[in-house]
């Protein structure tokens, strides 16, 4: 599937998406709409929506978990290396799924790719019959060291989301516009890491130009439907903000 245009809004009309890959745009789009009347959808209905098609990886040898193996490509700088590997933390952070970077005895397996000339990406999503997946990654503005808040980790996560099955909160791919294409007043950033949308959109949302960095609410619920959640995340006395004492820090 292409790689979308410079721009989020431009209409796609008559395309009908893959149901087996998903698309990041070049950057977060920022047209937004207040005082919508779209349809309130609770976290609960959010993520069962996110996950409508059923697309997931499966626990092939049935021990009760789900365990992925994954390759993070060499074209990446080692800093981008690893905040791929921290965009998986963060999902395996949430969810009853693991990550490994161990071939061997995996339910399923991810392959991380850089794409030159871009900041958008592209993903496959797994189903039954398919236990290998794609997320490719634009590095054009990431910068050798990109910061947190940066576009490129928001790519990541949003990609390696489409990895282990969730969608986008509408049918939209590759661009979109939120009166138009949003399915429902929380389809924004503000809500999930999978919508195109402006968190501005949702009254008292303003990211301030940063991006998220790892699972909002909507995906947590999604993603825990699918894989069940990991009750074992920071499940002692645990410092958040300053002086925190969560080991790795949490996202920004």
């Amino acid at each position: 599937m292409r790689v979308p245009g410079p721009t989020a809004t431009n209409s796609n009309a008559g395309q009908v998406p893959d149901p087996r890959s998903g698309i990041s745009p070049e950057g977060p789009t920022q047209v937004y709409t207040l005082n919508s009347k779209k349809t309130v959808f609770t976290t609960e209905q959010a993520g069962k929506h996110i996950t409508r098609s059923g697309f997931k990886f499966h626990d092939s040898n049935g021990d009760g978990k789900t365990t992925l193996s994954y390759r993070v490509s060499k074209g990446f700088t080692s800093q981008q290396a690893d905040q791929a590997r921290q965009a998986l933390q963060s999902w395996q952070d949430v969810a009853n799924v693991t990550f490994t970077e161990k071939r061997q005895g995996a339910d399923g397996h991810i392959d991380i790719n850089e794409m030159h000339g871009t900041s958008g990406g592209m993903a496959s999503l797994p189903n039954r019959y398919m236990s290998q997946t794609f997320a490719n990654v634009g590095t054009a503005n990431a910068g050798a060291n990109p910061p947190r808040g940066h576009y490129f980790r928001e790519v990541l996560v949003h990609e390696i989301g489409h990895t282990i099955g969730l969608e986008h909160p509408g049918d939209y791919d590759g661009s979109g516009n939120y009166g138009r294409d949003a399915a429902y007043a929380g389809d924004t950033r503000a809500r999930s890491v999978m919508s195109y949308y402006s968190e501005k959109n949702q009254p008292g949302h303003d990211f301030k130009s940063l991006n998220p960095s790892a699972p909002m609410m909507d995906d947590i619920s999604a993603v825990q439907k699918l894989y069940g959640a990991n009750t074992k995340t920071r499940n002692t006395d645990t410092t958040y903000g300053f002086n925190s004492n969560t080991n790795p820090p949490l996202a920004g």
